[in-house]
């Protein structure tokens, strides 16, 4: 076999296994009450739908993002996985498929979706790991809520993804953000925010970093967001938010612990603002 032959069947063999390895997520809908008192138990349900195979058995992961004083009961799902339940993953706890860039759910999307001081991220992770031969796949997640006491409108999220994949692509994961209720009935009161007037892109900090640094931005209504980062040659490098983001500050942690010593560049895209700030790399 001459070399160049050698370089394509190996060439084959990586795309092959890309193929085995990814798994594409989307959340069709969520569907939620949009009023609730206090202590009530709520369900929700989500249409997730998964795409391409993977060969290698995986825990799920299910997020909530909802307020401090909910409780997050059971969760169930069925359809093309399943049907199984989940059972909840405490933050200081690594996921069922240990070794991959995130292991730790619960930092992970408290860095790229700040949840603020009133609300946070509840993580499921399914009891049982699934492989999946369909193409295309399709279940329903069932969560049951019990509300709090603190009166108010809140934005429940949710977040899917399997234990073996991370945030390097859009596509491994799926987050809905904008999902409205709101609550009466309870003595306390949520804590109001100010909210921002204008874009803004803050700088990095620190700056020169190793190989950690945490980017801010905020936004002045809800929108579509991308923050991304780009070489000197204008390569996109890493998305870091790439979705639907609510109204406020944010503050996304950048692992650059991949990537070689040099210039970068990171830009955020939302609506007809763009803005973009040099930060540097010292390893």
């Amino acid at each position: 076999m001459n070399l160049n032959r050698k370089k394509l069947v190996g060439y084959l063999l990586f795309v092959f296994a890309l193929a085995i390895l990814s798994s594409c997520f989307t959340i069709l809908s969520v569907d939620q009450p949009d009023t609730a008192n206090a202590g009530d138990q709520i369900t929700a349900t989500l249409e997730v739908r998964t795409e391409d195979t993977d060969a290698n058995a995986h825990h799920g992961i299910i997020a909530f993002l909802v307020p401090n004083d909910w409780t997050v009961n059971s969760v169930y799902y069925s359809g093309d996985f399943g049907p199984d339940s989940a059972s909840f993953l405490p933050p200081d706890s690594i996921d069922a498929d240990p070794g991959g860039q995130v292991d730790y759910w619960t930092d992970s999307l408290e860095a790229r979706y700040p949840s603020g001081d009133d609300m946070g991220w509840v993580v499921f992770q399914a009891n049982t790991p699934f492989a999946s031969s369909l193409d295309t796949g399709y279940v329903d997640v069932e969560v049951v809520m019990t509300v709090g006491n603190s009166n108010g409108a809140f934005n429940i999220g949710y977040f899917v993804s399997n234990a073996a994949l991370d945030f390097t692509d859009p596509k491994y994961y799926s987050v809905s953000l904008e999902n409205p209720i709101t609550v009466s009935g309870g003595t306390g009161v949520a804590a109001e925010r100010a909210l921002p007037r204008r874009y803004e892109l803050a700088q990095n900090f620190p700056n020169p970093f190793n190989p950690t640094t945490t980017i801010s931005f905020e936004i002045p209504a809800t929108n579509q967001v991308k923050l991304s980062v780009y070489d000197l040659l204008g390569k996109e490098v890493a998305t870091l938010v790439n979705g639907k983001v609510s109204a406020g500050n944010h503050q996304i942690v950048f692992d650059a612990s991949n990537l070689q010593s040099g210039i970068y560049y990171y830009r955020l895209e939302s609506g007809d603002f763009v803005a973009t700030k040099k930060l540097l790399l010292l390893k």
